[in-house]
């Protein structure tokens, strides 16, 4: 380990210094000078470095933001889904690459402009499908929202099933489900005569 000595030029046991150097002594016995200026330029430059990851990193992005961004990509009004969008958004946000990554797809696609992509095809015009991160994100969102099924740290998760895409956009059929008091099909039940 280096220990890093640092004696001013008003250290009574420095003369004959310019005024305004430094000397900085590692515990190895190596000298380094530096004046005062470069010295305050580097500890500057080193606090920049230390806070950049914080004020460079990509937000992460609002839940009227994801909802918007998820019509776009889905190309439905997902009107009262905003309980489930909150549960696909906050998945997203769990993991900060994933969280960063949304921002990303958000950013380009030009979602957040006063004039966003009108369509599909103009989303697909901005380059969210032909860059890779961006289409593997935009994927995992269209995923979210035809399957219901959402990723955690431990695993898949169902957010809906009655509500996803995948049923509602059918029109002919509906999720298996109770139907007015009896059961679209007969569950399994393990060990019955059936099972």
């Amino acid at each position: 380990m280096l220990r890093v000595i640092l004696i001013s030029s008003r250290d009574p046991r420095v003369h004959g210094w310019a005024k305004g150097e430094c000397d900085w002594k590692l515990e190895s016995g190596c000298p380094v000078n530096w004046t005062r200026r470069s010295f305050l330029i580097s500890l500057t430059g080193l606090a920049g470095a230390a806070l950049g990851c914080s004020f460079f990193s990509p937000t992460p992005i609002t839940l009227d933001d994801f909802m918007t961004l998820s019509r776009g990509l889905t190309a439905q009004p997902l009107t009262s889904l905003s309980d489930t969008g909150q549960v696909y958004l906050q998945a997203f946000n769990a993991s900060p690459p994933s969280a960063a990554a949304l921002s990303r797809l958000y950013h380009k696609s030009g979602m957040w402009k006063q004039a966003p992509p009108a369509s599909f095809a103009e989303l697909e015009q901005s380059g969210i499908f032909s860059d890779p991160d961006t289409a593997k994100t935009a994927d995992a969102v269209i995923t979210c929202w035809y399957s219901g099924v959402y990723q955690t740290a431990s695993g898949p998760a169902v957010a809906t099933f009655h509500n996803a895409l995948g049923w509602t956009t059918l029109g002919f059929t509906t999720a298996k489900s109770w139907c007015h008091g009896a059961w679209w099909e007969k569950p399994f039940v393990p060990g019955s005569a059936h099972g």
